[in-house]
Parts: structure tokens; sequence; C-alpha cells
């Protein structure tokens, strides 16, 4: 995921800091791997789409080559040539569909995805609210007692 490689990269000190590397690179590998898988079936996905496509175009055009040939003496050739010249476009055409209707859903399944962003809860905003004036530190100071950090064995 694309927001994981940019989170790494912003704590890629702290990241280093820890010497945490190695299972940083595995984890975004592991990642990069999930997303080729998907990829890879989709690209099979159009391919089966694309070629059952084009056994569909090739079927109508044979009926309809063999029903001109049984009815030559009926048909126009001009409307015969036209005929076929939109047939042989036909594929084009159902996969150009096909890619409209699935960019289509995509789209609006990232608008659900921002409905449903916009009905969670926003929290309150603190900026609007007025500071309190009779509030004055002098001097302040933070400790550290005992004190550590690491990562979660399953980061």
């Amino acid at each position: 995921r694309i927001t994981n490689l940019s989170e790494t990269l912003t704590g890629v000190s702290t990241i280093k800091a820890f010497q945490r590397e190695a299972a940083f690179m595995n984890l975004n590998y592991s990642l990069l791997n999930n997303h080729a898988k998907a990829h890879f079936w989709q690209i099979s996905m159009n391919s089966w789409v694309g070629i059952r496509t084009e056994f569909l175009s090739m079927g109508i055009l044979i009926f309809t080559s063999v029903f001109c040939v049984v009815y030559k003496s009926y048909t126009d050739p001009i409307w015969v040539g036209i005929l076929f010249s939109h047939f042989l476009w036909m594929t084009a055409d159902i996969l150009y569909a096909i890619r409209c209707f699935t960019e289509l859903e995509s789209d609006f399944v990232n608008y659900e995805r921002c409905l449903n962003m916009l009905e969670i809860c926003q929290e309150k905003d603190h900026a609007s609210e007025p500071l309190q004036r009779n509030f004055v530190v002098n001097q302040a100071s933070i400790e550290f007692q005992n004190y550590s950090v690491k990562y979660r064995p399953d980061t």
C-alpha cells in the first residue's frame, strides 16, 4: 500500500534508530507481492473476457458470412460491406463498454467510501474555544524516569 510506503519513508530515521529495517522491508515486500498478485488476476480476467468476446464476435461474423453467401441474390454488396465493417469493430466496442462499466463501478465504490467517511462523527474543534488567560506558567519541566520505547514484536 502506498500509505505504508510513505509512512515508512517519513519515519526512516526512527526505523534505523531502532534497527527495524529488515522488518519494514519484509512488510513492504509482502504488501508489494499482494498488490502484484491482485494485478496479475486483473490482467488475467481482462484477457479471459477479451478472448471470450473475440470468439463471440467471430461466431457472429461467420454466421453473417454464411447468411450473406446463401442469400447473395437478395443482398446488396454495399450493405454486406457495411455489415462486415461493423462486425469487425464489434469486439472493440464491447470491450470498451465493459471497461467503461468497470470504471464506473470503481468510481461508485470510491464515492461510497467518501460517504462512509463523511458519516464518521467529527471531533470537537478545540481551536474555536477561547483560551484561559488567567493560567500563567512561569517555569515548567518534564522529567522522564525509567522510560523506554520499543516496537511491538508483530511490526
